[in-house]
């Protein structure tokens, strides 16, 4: 009877034991990092993969070489496979190779041609390269990523280059203007031109001009002015144009244009004596205002002549007809041979 009546409480002493187990597990579990699954680590790679570049040019065939060595194995049958299946880039020609053998320590190269597209400028596109090889008792692979930042490109030119005056007095300004052409794919940014300092030329704040933004196919004027200097002799001069701008990489660049400039002096002109600039003033205007003077004179001198002549004429009148009606009078002689002081005419 004791042992009937005592199996239920047995029981449910083993029930709160294994409760209390339970309960202590999970609090461990929680508590205890010893508990937690432990992370999985990807094997350790027995290739080392090594890029030439990890920077393409967008519009134009990219030459990479991919160069495999191998850290702790003796490695036979090694194939490389290339994937840019995921990217907008193209690969071109084969995507595998195959090496017989690539011993500890050695390395094997192959060079692939990748094509990106202007689209995707400003992109990183990730290709995956899969290493196979067998080595007795192994047969492993391995997948390593290779990220490319796709970049654009800027072709700068300079046109239609003009230099004006041409010839330019020695002291005395010139001013040379053109075309600036971006033959690229992206804009060049922080764009100036300005002339190099030489000897021939004093430059100015007018030797330096701020463009900024050039976008591809998109032609922009630009003039930069300078002083030649008062002391240089006539020749010819090379004048130097430089172009400084900035590209899609935060890289600054920088072209050149040489210009040449003729350079004169101009001759001082002598003073010439009182008597020959007389002669001059009369040889080139003189004659036009002594011609005119002469006219004048001589018709002046003839409405003179004219007026004497007539009031000699009106004394004689005068005389004779008073003669006429006085023909008694006294102390009045009339000379019929008078004639004036002047000639009348």
């Amino acid at each position: 009877m004791k042992h009937l009546t005592g199996l239920p409480e047995r029981k449910r002493l083993i029930w709160r034991e294994i409760l209390l187990l339970v309960v202590l597990i999970f609090a461990l579990s929680t508590l205890s990092p010893s508990f937690a699954v432990p992370p999985v680590y990807a094997a350790p790679a027995h290739i080392k993969v090594e890029v030439s570049d990890h920077t393409l040019t967008a519009g134009v065939n990219n030459t990479i070489t991919i160069r495999l060595t191998s850290i702790d194995l003796d490695i036979r049958e090694l194939r490389a496979t290339l994937d840019f299946s995921l990217t907008p880039l193209v690969l071109l020609g084969d995507n595998h190779w195959k090496f017989t053998y690539l011993d500890e320590g050695e390395s094997v190269e192959f060079d692939v041609v990748i094509y990106a597209p202007e689209s995707a400028i400003g992109f990183t596109c990730s290709a995956t390269l899969e290493l196979t090889f067998g080595t007795p008792g192994l047969q492993p692979s391995e997948i390593h990523t290779i990220n490319f930042i796709v970049y654009g490109w800027i072709d700068m030119v300079i046109y239609d280059v003009e230099v004006d005056p041409n010839p330019v007095a020695a002291g005395s300004p010139v001013t040379i203007s053109a075309n600036i052409l971006n033959r690229g794919n992206v804009a060049a940014m922080y764009t100036n031109v300005s002339i190099v300092p030489s000897d021939t030329l004093v430059l100015t704040g007018e030797s330096i001009a701020y463009i900024g933004q050039v976008d591809p196919n998109a032609p922009v004027p630009f003039f930069v002015s300078a002083i030649v200097r008062s002391d240089v002799d006539e020749g010819v001069y090379p004048v130097v144009i430089q172009v400084v701008y900035q590209d899609d990489r935060k890289i600054f660049h920088s072209i050149t244009r040489t210009v040449q400039i003729q350079v004169t002096h101009v001759e001082e002109k002598t003073q010439p004596k009182p008597s020959q600039r007389f002669q001059l003033w009369l040889i080139r205007k003189g004659w036009v205002y002594l011609t005119a003077l002469i006219c004048v004179a001589t018709a002046a001198s003839a409405l003179y002549l004219r007026r004497r002549r007539t009031r000699g004429k009106g004394e004689i009148e005068k005389l004779l007809a008073l003669k006429r009606h006085s023909p008694g009078a006294t102390g009045v002689h009339v000379d019929e041979h008078y004639r004036p002081s002047h000639p009348i005419v």
